[in-house]
């Protein structure tokens, strides 16, 4: 469709209001969509690539999921999660195995995906027995011999010191590059958790987790940090609890949660979070995280209800990312409506309910009404313009640079007022647009209402 032809159409479609005082009201309510899934940045579904495992949930029967079918089957996806035991990338001392995660990171982030990170020192599954290397230990690392793995004393100074070395190294590679959405501090815990449930129920002194916040703290300097609920809510004691919750706080960190529908916590919790004070504690200033457990295991257990607990969840956490934790194909297939429906909560959601405009003489002032309809706030700002369009190719683009989307919070709605000076005579299409660089940041009205670069259409200004 020619631009011609495609703003014709929409300017039938458009009602406007000639009001008092010479102000004209654009009505958009009757186009809002929510039914489509808008991929927009810094939100939405990730996958569990490689999950406490090389062998699920991206690779199947030796199958790598490739970038352009994940896209295909998963609205609004964000980035793919790289969770697997330190071993595998550091086989023997000071040498790495990095092609085993580059081949997904570059695969992946040359597709627009972002990559996120869980390197942890103990798995549960006896073909990871150490995840921790050997070489630790014959280092003199203290631990113990379980059943199904070998246990790091998580605060013996040996450990601590390769653990430094291995996160140092890490981060020279993958610290500041633009693609990273975070890195988990999975250094202690089954599974990098936080918690020590499933091996030896020991809850190890604040002093020795210290240690661990302060490695990725030196470390990372630039990436987001993320700490799993359970390294306060899991603890037995009080003690820690508050100093953990403070460091994270201070260093500008933020919580994720690995347990919504997991069978336990439903059984003795019921269905809401058990920890959601400490996503109270920092949603406003940073993005929060949330893991769906193993999606078969739901389905076993009768966990799943539909997707409801997950989506209240997402609600109650304010949470920006959210996890399905399966095999793609599998969770999409019977859950599509419901990926489209969360994929778009989680995060901001943006919609426009009306634009006043009102014209005297050369400017042009708006006030444009929106609404954010997500379960959390923007942590990031994006750019804005209105742009002013005669429909035959030439445009005037005005940047908004005062404009401040991340004020905009969930569930309510607020007005941003702009004023244009210099506006052309005559008559011209208004255009709204939001965006990060050269990606779009979509609004949810209709498709024949959104242009491909992501402007939103509001109608025909007339000569006053």
């Amino acid at each position: 469709m020619n631009r011609i032809l495609f703003f014709l159409l929409l300017l039938t479609a458009l009602p406007s209001l000639a009001g008092v005082d010479g102000v004209t009201t654009f009505d958009l309510r009757p186009f809002a969509d929510e039914k489509t899934a808008l991929r927009n940045p810094d939100k939405g579904w990730y996958i569990h690539y490689y999950d406490n495992s090389i062998e699920k949930y991206g690779v199947r029967n030796g199958e790598f999921l490739a970038p352009a079918r994940a896209l295909e089957l998963i609205p609004c996806l964000d980035h793919v999660y790289l969770r697997l035991a330190w071993s595998h990338l550091e086989p023997e001392e000071g040498k790495f195995n990095w092609p085993l995660i580059d081949r997904v990171i570059d695969s992946y982030t040359k597709a627009g995906l972002g990559i996120a990170f869980r390197i942890s020192c103990k798995e549960t599954d006896r073909k990871q027995y150490y995840a921790t290397p050997k070489w630790v230990e014959d280092a003199g690392a203290k631990g113990t011999h379980l059943k199904n793995a070998w246990e790091p004393d998580y605060g013996d100074p040996v450990f601590l010191e390769k653990l430094d070395r291995f996160h140092k190294a890490f981060a020279e590679r993958y610290d500041g590059r633009p693609n990273l959405v975070y890195v988990d501090v999975g250094s202690y815990g089954d599974w990098g958790e936080g918690h020590t449930a499933s091996s030896s129920r020991k809850d190890w002194p604040w002093s020795a987790i210290k240690a661990h916040f302060d490695i990725y703290r030196k470390h990372y300097r630039k990436a987001q940090i993320v700490v799993s609920d359970d390294f306060i809510g899991s603890r037995v004691t009080d003690e820690g609890k508050a100093e953990m919750l403070k460091y994270v706080r201070d260093s500008g960190w933020t919580f994720r949660d690995d347990s919504i529908c997991v069978e336990w916590f439903m059984k003795h919790l019921g269905p809401q979070m058990r920890s959601p004070e400490l996503f109270d504690a920092v949603w406003e200033k940073v993005p929060t995280v949330l893991e769906l457990e193993h999606y078969q295991n739901t389905i076993d257990a009768d966990t799943w209800k539909n997707g409801t607990v997950f989506y209240d969840a997402i609600v109650r956490a304010h949470a920006t990312y959210g996890g399905f934790h399966g095999y793609p194909e599998q969770w999409v297939a019977e859950n599509r409506d419901y990926a489209v429906k969360a994929g778009n909560k989680l995060g901001y959601w943006y919609f426009i309910d009306r634009v006043d405009v009102r014209r005297k003489g050369g400017d042009l002032a708006l006030a444009i009404r929106w609404r954010n309809q997500g379960a959390a706030k923007a942590t990031v700002k994006y750019a804005f313009d209105i742009i002013l369009s005669d429909g035959k190719g030439g445009e005037r683009v005005f940047r908004q640079d005062s404009f401040d989307n991340t004020a905009f919070r969930p569930g309510e709605s607020a007005t941003t007022e702009h004023v244009i000076r210099g506006a052309p005579p005559g008559s011209f299409t208004l255009l709204l647009r939001m965006h990060k660089g050269e990606r779009p940041v979509y609004i949810a009205i209709d498709a024949a209402h959104t242009r491909k670069d992501g402007a939103c259409l509001v109608g025909v200004v007339s000569e006053p």
